[in-house]
């Protein structure tokens, strides 16, 4: 019958099916045998067997009877089997998020909640297994009395998150805050991100909650020590600079004297040197100050074309000599825009110096200027060996050395130039990232707003 799917009749009981068992006493009342298939899906999926003491009873209604009775039979056992997996998927599905050291909250599109983890109750210091199948709105109320003064967890946010999860539901969205009430207090990073099923609807809103209390406090340590030793060097280093110039301006009453081309060749390295510590010491307070949204910016119209060029024309002496051939080109008839002319000026020589360096000899640059928009793009584009994939996420932190090995030329960096552009770029709600150009090499791109288009 499992082979077959067919049903099976046996009246006989020297059947060879019954041979084996016919001597027995518990099958001598058995005169019949009526076999039937489970079916779920067209699959046979068990066999449902009748012993009957008389063959005489087996008729067309009695079989038929029997056929609906286990049709009806297989589509328990397939929805039994079907609930033990979904049950057994979902524990399996729990176990593993209660193992993962991040919080996780899974809602489906009408903002109920489906899934919480271990961790999340952990993080939030709440228990919040009860609110499954639960609305946010109910869970945020709640949790807003229970952690009075939190509020990231306000209805009131919360409405306005929902909103914001109508409007793109395909959004993926970032924020960070302090829950107070926890001992200690923690600092959690939340991404929250869509959950798309089989044919790419969105199922659900997936929020993930990571403890980022410990890498915080080793930030603000290392930025207040940055600050310290900022600030710390600035005088003395000025005070020494101070001091070299002067030494400088005596050595002009000795000339003649024997040992005085020794003594100034040595004073102008020194002062070199203590100048580019000094450069160093501003590169470090500018990230700083920035990073904290100390520096305004002085907008003004800005000419980028015209920019570019007076970033150039400041390292023109590096292309010659490296004989790499930089270009610039943008539309003509482009508009100036609001920006801090001293601020985009470095950054554009920020990335052409960047540039250079990793550019092999008798290699190319180019600067180009585009408009889109109510945006201008600026990208510097090298015939160098590229950024490493795996890296570009971290070109941009502070002090972060991205494949020092492939430079050319110049002394090595500070790690600081590539922080100090993503600063004023975002500070001028623009976006900077760095992807291949068409020749193979590093291509840095970032935009800035043109609020003065007509």
């Amino acid at each position: 019958v499992a082979r077959s799917g067919e049903h099976l009749v046996i009246t006989d009981t020297d059947h060879p099916l019954l041979k084996d068992v016919a001597d027995k006493p518990d099958w001598q009342p058995v005169k019949a045998m009526l076999c039937f298939p489970l079916k779920s899906a067209g699959e046979v999926i068990g066999v449902f067997n009748m012993a009957l003491s008389e063959s005489q009873d087996i008729t067309e209604e009695t079989l038929h009877y029997l056929d609906l009775l286990a049709s009806q039979a297989a589509a328990a056992v397939a929805k039994a089997r079907l609930t033990e997996e979904i049950r057994a998927s979902r524990d399996r599905l729990q176990a593993i998020l209660n193992s993962i050291n991040d919080g996780i909250l899974m809602f489906d599109m009408q903002g109920y909640l489906l899934m919480a983890n271990r961790r999340v109750e952990d993080l939030l210091g709440q228990q919040l297994t009860h609110y499954v199948n639960q609305h946010f709105l109910h869970i945020l109320r709640d949790l807003s009395s229970r952690m009075p003064g939190e509020d990231f967890f306000s209805p009131k946010n919360g409405v306005s998150i929902a909103r914001a999860v109508r409007d793109n539901p395909g959004q993926t969205s970032t924020r960070e805050y302090t829950i107070e009430t926890a001992q200690p207090p923690r600092v959690i990073s939340e991404i929250a991100l869509p959950v798309f099923g089989y044919d790419d609807e969105v199922l659900g809103r997936l929020y993930i909650m990571r403890d980022v209390s410990h890498e915080r406090e080793v930030e603000l340590y290392r930025q207040e020590v940055s600050n310290m030793i900022v600030h710390d060097l600035r005088s003395p280093l000025s005070g020494i600079i101070t001091g070299l110039y002067i030494a400088m301006a005596e050595t002009a009453e000795l000339k003649g004297r024997d040992g005085i081309s020794t003594l100034e060749s040595t004073l102008e390295v020194s002062l070199n040197s203590a100048e580019a510590m000094l450069q160093l010491v501003e590169q470090i307070l500018d990230v700083n100050k920035l990073e904290a949204n100390e520096v305004p910016l002085i907008l003004e119209p800005v000419h980028l074309p015209a920019m570019a060029q007076q970033a150039y024309e400041k390292l023109k002496s590096t292309a010659i000599t490296s004989e790499i051939e930089v270009t610039i080109s943008a539309p003509d008839q482009l508009h100036p825009i609001p920006a801090d002319a001293d601020k985009i000026e470095r950054v554009i020589i920020n990335l052409l110096d960047n540039a250079l360096r990793f550019t092999p000899q008798g290699g190319q640059v180019r600067i180009e200027i585009a408009a889109d928009g109510g945006t201008q793009q600026v990208s510097i584009i090298d015939t160098g060996d590229g950024v490493p994939l795996e890296i570009r996420e971290r070109i941009f932190e502070r002090f972060f050395q991205g494949a020092p090995h492939l430079r050319k030329r110049g002394p090595r960096g500070s790690g600081l130039g590539l922080t100090f552009c993503q600063l004023v770029v975002h500070a001028h709600n623009g976006r900077i990232w760095v992807d291949d150009g068409p020749e193979g090499g590093a291509a840095f791109h970032f935009t800035l707003q043109n609020t003065s288009q007509s």
